[in-house]
């Protein structure tokens, strides 16, 4: 069995409602193997991103994707008949010989009596270039929908009653038929003797006649219809566009099925036909249709994995500004050493990075997807991003997330209108994103970190917090991973002896006497800015002597702000704002600096690149519980609860501060957590992600 199906839907997407009997057939094949097949065989919803998903399949909206799985893995396509173009002219050279493809055709009735429905399915590999390689028959039971059966709406029941108030009979015409010259002016014939209506369900009649009138009726109104018209032609080998002969029959209608000519002469005729009741079936067992329909595929033989695979890696990168750019620098550094790397970005590489790669693109060039064996894009929640994300709902690929929520990334993309209907699609509710900065304030309150629209379009999905991974795969059914984050800075033992940490110290004016904590990183309230001020002026008030530097650029109002809380505390000969600082500053900071101190309060695994950088020098510290187990720190690092007050932060500081545990660099657990947190590690994971089998 492949490990991965997916499910066409965009024919469905034509129509909000489910107006071919085929479709609604599709709908409950849908959810008849998605309950039957082992939980570890992916199942996906392929749609078009830019159309609605209709309600029929609304309840598998977390199963929706809107690119193409990328990974090399088996894969079977399930497609009704006429949906455009094929999935198979979408999936890449590379891809097809992995694919296989169900396309479903509505065969008609298998015989009145029986009441099922015939379903032709073309069963083909990728790699074939005929109509089908084998072709399989099915009789399935038709079952009623919900909505065939509810109530009309108000002018649904008005246009009934225009259409039946009188005493002139309605002959009901299936649109299919209604295509057809021939047997539309048979249709009218029958009115010349004996007066009546022709009601075309569907969208044109060919002839035109003032008995003719058309109707694209809704579900609820196409049953009333079957009920009460004379009769309902059909066609007999299927491809109606509104009414099976089974469900027909299971309204008590009158149902003729008419083949390449109508056989009734007149309406009398037409009206002495019996009424047939439709026979009842019981559901369906999908699970041995599945297998069934598996086990008359046509066999696959994967392509050979590539020694040296050539990959597609769109990011930002170093010199670009920011955590995920330099750690784009690294990975692609590891990468080209066991595969061939092309760049696409907007940063202008360092001639010393652009020498080590295949090639380097901008982003707003002409991408051919082709040309890859994987493609992996690098998102984060700011707005240099956006010409990444659209390139990835374009084409699909590998996805390295690097933040746990994205609202201000989708609040740039779409703006606030289209974020609320996104957000609140999402959470089944109405969200208010008025203020986007509450909404993330109050996310676990929300219970999802509204990451559908991002993680749709990716396959698989790199995450850097276990945490995080299994959120993703639980809540949106994606293929989520979990990779360690590797270290941008790694620290020889060496680096970190005392007379190395000393110097630093005397580099950058910190006093070796003072033990010293910082707080890496931007500086945010979200990243518990004023938070640090408390603990600060809790281990003020006890007579501990320390020093407090805040590393990392900050806004020039909040600046201002914590400037006037450190007098307002009377910090001012313990906390200093250093602000941004260059690389090589920033790394001596690494060295000097004796605790680290990251607070920070958002949910569902977001990762702290400066707790990293710390870990990476073997600095002990204090942190957020989330923030340490996002990164998997050692014990060097103590978790507080994210939800505890700054007292506990400071008890914990003040402790280690007495105990003088600082003092052992690296700390305990360094060495481990560096071999695991190692560039080239994650580089040879993510091929063995790509790639299953390649070693």
């Amino acid at each position: 069995m492949a490990d991965c199906i997916v499910f066409d839907i965009r024919q469905l997407q034509k129509s909000i409602l489910l107006y071919r009997p085929v479709d609604r057939i599709f709908v409950h094949l849908i959810d008849g193997v998605i309950s039957s097949v082992p939980e570890e065989v992916s199942v996906k919803i392929f749609a078009n991103h830019a159309q609605e998903i209709p309600s029929a399949v609304a309840h598998l909206s977390e199963r929706v994707v809107c690119s193409l799985p990328f990974s090399r893995e088996p894969v079977i396509v399930v497609e009704l008949a006429g949906s455009g173009a094929g999935l198979r002219d979408l999936f890449s050279p590379q891809l097809r010989a992995m694919t296989q493809v169900v396309t479903i055709v509505d065969g008609g009735l298998a015989d009145p009596a029986d009441g099922r429905q015939i379903l032709v399915l073309r069963l083909r590999s990728t790699a074939s270039d005929c109509e089908a390689d084998e072709e399989l028959r099915v009789a399935l039971p038709v079952i009623v929908e919900e909505d065939l059966r509810g109530e009309p709406d108000p002018l649904d029941a008005t246009q009934l009653e225009m259409l039946f108030g009188d005493s002139v009979p309605v002959i009901a015409v299936d649109g299919a038929l209604a295509t057809d010259k021939d047997i539309m002016r048979a249709v009218l014939g029958l009115t010349r003797r004996n007066p009546a209506r022709i009601l075309v369900c569907g969208d044109r009649s060919v002839v035109d006649a003032p008995e003719i009138s058309v109707l694209r009726a809704g579900p609820a109104l196409l049953a009333r219809i079957a009920r009460r018209s004379l009769a309902v032609l059909v066609p007999r080998e299927g491809g109606a566009e509104a009414l099976s002969m089974s469900e027909v029959m299971q309204f008590g209608g009158r149902c003729v099925a008419v083949g390449d000519v109508l056989e009734v002469q007149d309406i009398g005729e037409l009206a002495a036909l019996p009424v047939v009741p439709s026979p009842r079936h019981e559901r369906p067992d999908y699970g041995a249709l599945w297998a069934r329909i598996v086990a008359s595929l046509p066999t696959i033989s994967p392509p050979a994995v590539p020694e040296r695979p050539r990959i597609a890696l769109v990011t930002p990168i170093f010199p670009q500004k920011g955590g995920p750019p330099h750690s784009s620098l690294d990975f692609a550094m590891a990468l080209a050493e066991v595969a061939d790397v092309e760049i696409w970005t907007d940063g202008d590489m360092l001639p010393a990075h652009r020498s080590r790669v295949n090639a380097v693109f901008r982003l707003d060039g002409h991408f051919d997807p082709e040309r890859y064996d994987g493609i992996v894009y690098v998102l984060g929640n700011h707005p240099m991003y956006l010409k990444i994300f659209d390139l990835m709902r374009e084409h699909g690929g590998a996805l390295i997330l690097h933040d746990a929520h994205m609202i201000d990334f989708l609040n740039h993309r779409y703006g606030g209108k289209r974020l609320g209907a996104l957000l609140s699609e999402e959470y089944g509710a109405p969200v208010d994103v008025s203020d986007p900065g509450r909404v993330i304030g109050n996310l676990a309150s929300y219970g999802r970190p509204f990451l559908q629209e991002i993680v749709r379009y990716a396959s698989p999905t790199i995450v850097h917090s276990p945490t995080s991974a299994a959120l993703l795969r639980s809540l949106y059914g994606v293929e989520a991973s979990y990779f360690p984050v590797a270290m941008p800075y790694p620290f020889e033992r060496s680096e970190l002896t005392s007379e190395a940490r000393l110097q630093a110290k005397l580099a950058l004016g910190i006093a070796p006497s003072r033990p010293c904590i910082a707080s890496f990183g931007e500086v945010h309230m979200l990243k518990g800015a004023k938070q640090c001020l408390f603990v600060m002026k809790e281990l003020a008030d006890w007579g501990i002597d320390f020093q407090f530097l805040f590393v990392g650029p900050v806004d020039q109002v909040l600046g201002g702000e914590l400037r006037d809380r450190i007098a307002q505390y009377g910090l001012q000969d313990h906390v200093m704002i250093k602000g941004a600082v260059s690389e090589a500053d920033y790394i001596q900071h690494l060295k000097a600096v004796d605790i680290v101190l990251q607070i920070r309060q958002i949910p569902f695994g977001q990762v702290s690149g400066a707790l990293l950088d710390a870990v990476s020098a073997g600095m002990h510290g204090v942190a957020s519980e989330n923030l340490a187990r996002s990164i998997e720190a050692p014990a060097m690092v103590r978790r507080v609860s994210d939800k505890a007050s700054p007292t506990i932060y400071a008890e914990q500081l003040a402790e280690m501060i007495r105990a003088k545990s600082y003092e052992e660099r690296p700390g305990p657990g360094w060495e481990d957590f560096a071999a695991r947190h190692d560039f080239g590690r994650y580089a040879r994971k993510f091929l063995s992600l790509l790639f299953p089998g390649r070693h």
